[in-house]
């Protein structure tokens, strides 16, 4: 509301000896009851409480709102990113902000089933720019259940003449090096069995995610 405006609504309320709540002389008029100023009169709410009115001759304006300063702006600013920061969403940006610093491997896999006898038939290993840094098939020692191979479309005939896990093992291992490996918790327990073991650097799960 522009001040002139604001002069000319309070002019006219006072010529007519108006009077309002509290709630009204701040939200339309910028006013507050001076100092000892009696309420006119006392009503009875709805919700069974009671409430003021005041002449509007009674009141004094209420001091203008000045723009924040530079440094209130800050102060501002740095409580909206604390606040997004300890937020359960800001708390995982910055343990992912922490992991994606140490520079991981991302490691993947296609299994042959849910259940915890299933066991990996593809391994996928990237950086975090999406780079492939090894990839094979393996040929399991367990059938693939129909429902798995619906998702992934791996079926055993285009596995046999893929390689066993311990002749892989090791070709993982020196791809993967002395960098950490993030792996997304929800791999079948037999793959992680025969992954794990592989890794001689720090395994991060994604447990914290779910």
């Amino acid at each position: 509301m522009k001040n002139d405006e604001l002069a000319t609504r309070r002019a006219e309320a006072i010529a007519g000896d108006r009077c309002f709540t509290k709630g009204r002389l701040r939200d339309e008029f910028r006013m507050k009851p001076a100092p000892g100023a009696e309420p006119v009169k006392w009503y009875k709410s709805a919700y069974g409480g009671k409430y003021a009115v005041y002449r509007i001759a009674d009141c004094v304006p209420m001091r203008e709102k000045r723009p924040p300063t530079e440094k209130q702006q800050q102060a501002g600013l740095r409580l909206s990113v604390l606040s997004r920061l300890n937020s359960t969403s800001g708390r995982m940006a910055r343990r992912a902000h922490d992991w994606l610093s140490l520079a991981p491997l991302f490691l993947d896999t296609e299994t042959t089933g849910l259940g915890n006898t299933a066991e990996a038939l593809e391994i996928g290993l990237t950086d975090a720019a999406g780079r492939m840094i090894f990839e094979t098939r393996l040929k399991p020692t367990v059938a693939i259940e129909a429902q798995a191979a619906a998702v992934h479309g791996i079926d055993e005939p285009a596995l046999s003449g893929a390689p066993s896990w311990p002749d892989v093992a090791l070709q993982l291992r020196h791809a993967i090096g002395a960098r950490p490996v993030i792996i997304f918790k929800g791999a079948p327990q037999k793959t992680e069995s025969m992954v794990t073991p592989v890794f001689a650097t720090p395994i991060l799960t994604t447990s914290w995610l779910a």
